[in-house]
């Protein structure tokens, strides 16, 4: 269910974060269904998220074949991996950075890679559901992904 931001960034960085797993999830889901044709795959399982993505995004990219689901699917697979990895530095940037209050209540994000920066509840927010929506259509992909692995 979607987030409706209250001006409460603690809140919202949680919802994200739980919403994170269930992306986690979802790619894992995918990851063992393409495995089971590509054993090649097993190798990877061990790896952090955002590159679990980007072999899984080439594993099936190259899986399509004329008697494959459209070029849409291939391009809708592409993107949707893709946006995985930036949802997955987008998440990483705020959990692994310290948030400070500041005045007006706007708060400061200070990012070892990135600096000092302003973040607000309405960016986190908008953040967790774009990964709660990732999450979706990473599932919905099981159905094109096992129609392509018969």
């Amino acid at each position: 269910m979607p987030l409706h931001d209250k001006g409460d960034i603690v809140k919202a960085i949680g919802f994200m974060t739980i919403y994170y797993g269930y992306l986690e999830e979802s790619l894992d889901n995918l990851f063992e269904i393409v495995a089971e044709h590509h054993p090649e795959l097993n190798d990877k399982k061990h790896l952090r998220f955002s590159d679990k993505a980007k072999h899984l995004r080439k594993q099936l990219v190259q899986a399509f074949t004329p008697d494959c689901p459209s070029t849409y699917e291939k391009h809708r697979v592409r993107k949707l991996l893709l946006r995985c990895q930036d949802l997955a530095k987008d998440r990483n940037e705020i959990i692994h950075s310290a948030i400070y209050g500041g005045a007006a209540d706007v708060a400061i994000l200070n990012s070892k890679k990135t600096g000092e920066r302003a973040i607000s509840s309405v960016e986190v927010s908008d953040l967790a559901n774009a990964i709660f929506d990732c999450s979706s259509d990473v599932q919905s992909l099981e159905f094109v992904v096992r129609r392509m692995m018969q």
